[in-house]
């Protein structure tokens, strides 16, 4: 089954069906009696009767026709108006419905609907969390790209997936919840929303793929989930005033330039469950002072600290910064 509706177009086809509706009902109505047929009622009487009563009596008749016909445009009138009403109110009732401010279709690798397009005006979003008595289950690729306007965002629990840059380029955007029930959000999917200052990430997401927060200049902290084992390249490269992230010991690698030139990144932990760390993954955080390589670190790019100035710790030896290089053969034992 697929499903796609635009519900401008459905408001629209409404009132089409609704004005053919009524042009059906006009053209089914009782046909008004017209003088002429009176008229020639009349003259069939004229020959038993006298040359004037004959003329009073057509006049009598022309003038109880026009006051009918007079009496049933009326009737019409008051009918169009009605319908008209009526029209106002379905179209006023499709409007304010919350799915009219979304193009949407079925997806079937989530199982339920999916937003294709945001269409709606304002500064706030609410996402139904139904439409059509389908649960929404999927943000699509750039469902609300660049709505520069858009300050807030209500996404449903029964959101599973967020796409490719589903939000990318909303620069008004402050902050965003991602409800429970998500496991996946998609490449600059929040890319260079610059207003952003603080985000939510529930314990069910799997998968943050490269580039979801890529220059979210404004975003000062992060907590990442426990259920993530992967932070994905350039996840928050560029993303210059983050103070404060996070890492759980459920993350296994960190990779290519995950963190580049967060320059106001001042302390970094990276527990021990990781084991590889990307290249240029720290790189132009010039904010760090000191960072511990855990035990558990087989590997290391070896740009992944240039242009840091931190010293950095590995089984139990401290490099500074002109020592980065031994301390890379170290970690990758060559």
């Amino acid at each position: 089954m697929k499903i796609r509706k635009i519900l401008s177009a459905v408001t629209a086809a409404a009132v089409v069906l609704t004005l053919t509706a009524c042009n059906d009902n006009a053209k089914t109505s009782t046909p008004l009696e017209t003088p002429s047929s009176s008229v020639s009622s009349s003259s069939t009487s004229e020959k038993s009767s006298s040359t004037e009563s004959s003329s009073t009596s057509s006049s009598s008749e022309m003038s109880s026709s026009s006051s009918s016909s007079s009496s049933e445009q009326s009737s019409n009138s008051s009918s169009s108006s009605t319908s008209s009403s009526s029209l106002t109110s379905s179209s006023s009732e499709q409007q304010s419905k919350p799915e009219s401010d979304y193009e949407y279709e079925f997806n079937q690798e989530t199982g339920g609907m999916e937003i294709k397009k945001y269409i709606g005006k304002g500064t706030a979003a609410n996402i139904p969390s139904t439409i059509e008595g389908i649960s929404v289950t999927k943000i699509g690729v750039q469902a609300f790209d660049c709505c520069a306007e858009l300050e807030s965002v209500t996404i449903p629990n029964s959101v599973k997936k967020i796409d490719v840059s589903a939000f990318a380029g909303c620069s008004g955007l402050t902050n965003v919840i991602i409800p429970n029930g998500v496991t996946e959000i998609g490449q600059a999917a929040f890319g260079q929303c610059s207003s952003l200052t603080s985000i939510v990430l529930p314990d069910s997401l799997t998968k943050l793929d490269s580039f979801v927060f890529v220059e979210c200049t404004g975003l000062k902290s992060v907590e990442i989930p426990k259920s993530i084992t992967v932070i994905s390249a350039c996840e928050f490269s560029l993303c210059t005033g983050l103070t404060s992230v996070i890492i759980p010991d459920s993350v296994q690698i960190i990779e290519e330039d995950a963190f580049l030139r967060c320059s106001e990144l001042t302390s970094i932990t990276i527990p021990n469950s990781v084991t590889k760390i990307g290249s240029r993954a720290f790189a132009g955080c010039t904010g760090l002072k000191n960072v511990i390589i855990p035990n558990s670190v087989t590997e290391i790019g070896r740009i992944a600290f240039s242009e840091c100035t931190a010293e950095i710790t590995y089984k139990g030896k401290t490099y500074s910064s002109s020592e980065y290089d031994d301390l890379y053969k170290a970690i990758n034992g060559n």
